[in-house]
């Protein structure tokens, strides 16, 4: 049996920089990258996604719940 783990929620501070991040990707990058941007983005979050669940598991705990899009 694994053991859950409570994820940590972002503070607002926090929250308010990934706002800032995603307003200059936007000015960096332009509308037309958006595609690309997602992508990068999409396939860095399954690089940890799968970090992380390795840890989880040398840990026993719990993999990450993930979502289908």
């Amino acid at each position: 049996m694994t053991t859950p783990y409570t994820r940590p929620e972002l503070t607002k501070d926090e929250y308010r920089k990934a706002q800032e991040g995603s307003g200059k990707l936007f000015r960096k990058y332009g509308i037309r990258n958006v595609g690309n941007m997602v992508l990068a983005l999409c396939i860095e979050n399954m690089r940890l996604t799968k970090e992380i669940n390795e840890h989880r598991a040398a840990r026993d705990i719990e993999p990450l719940q993930t979502f289908e899009v």
